[in-house]
């Protein structure tokens, strides 16, 4: 599935999610989680009025609680990185697999697939898309709480590396970093930095190796 459609003509399903606090930790967005419920699907979890983001685009529609209704999802890394970044990228799936909650979320190391979400690098500035990374989900047909699809991209403009270092000026980023919350969009979490900045969920530019507990949470409400 590609999502490299020319510039400001993205379809409507493959909004990508988030980016801007890649540049800068200012938080200048206030999502109000508390009223979620009267717009979520029957069956979401009552957690959704917590700290974490479980609200996101779909289209043109403001959508709380969509989720792989399937449980389940494989994954591939078309990077083509090998070393330290190939082992980063597989450590950021493995983190979010481990989360103790009804989700599963596998490796396919088939070139072929199939597998539902993949990991790639791809030029994100000609898309109008200066941040390091993006990620866009993909909704069933007709049923856009049902998320059947996930791609990342990384972005080539940038220089990656493993320490842990940012430099927004030079256009440098961490992979475990920003693979680890791309990632978490997959799952539709979004970012909760107005009351959880420390979360791999609110993208920052500093090293963020390891969920938090709101990360988990976020996780556990989907997929309880």
């Amino acid at each position: 599935m590609s999502v490299l459609a020319p510039k400001g003509k993205l379809p409507d399903h493959h909004r990508p999610r988030g980016g801007s606090r890649w540049l800068t930790t200012k938080l200048t967005i206030t999502l109000a989680i508390a009223v979620a419920a009267a717009i979520l699907p029957g069956s979401f979890s009552p957690q959704s009025a917590s700290a974490y983001e479980l609200c996101g685009w779909v289209g043109q529609s403001w959508v709380c609680g969509a989720r792989w209704n399937s449980h389940s999802a494989s994954w591939h890394d078309n990077t083509g990185w090998t070393g330290s970044k190939q082992t980063a990228v597989s450590s950021a799936g493995a983190k979010w697999n481990a989360v103790p909650d009804t989700f599963s979320l596998t490796y396919d190391s088939s070139p072929y697939g199939p597998y539902q979400a993949t990991v790639g690098l791809a030029n994100l500035d000609v898309l109008g898309i200066p941040y390091p990374g993006a990620t866009w989900t993909y909704t069933a047909p007709g049923d856009i709480y049902n998320i059947n699809g996930a791609q990342s991209l990384l972005n080539s403009t940038w220089t990656w590396n493993t320490t842990g270092y940012f430099n927004v000026s030079t256009k440098s980023a961490d992979v475990l970093t920003v693979i680890l919350h791309e990632m978490g969009h997959w799952m539709f979490l979004n970012h909760p930095c107005a009351t959880q900045p420390g979360a791999v969920m609110c993208s920052q530019p500093v090293a963020k190796w390891n969920l938090t507990n709101d990360d988990i949470q976020g996780m556990q409400a989907l997929y309880y």
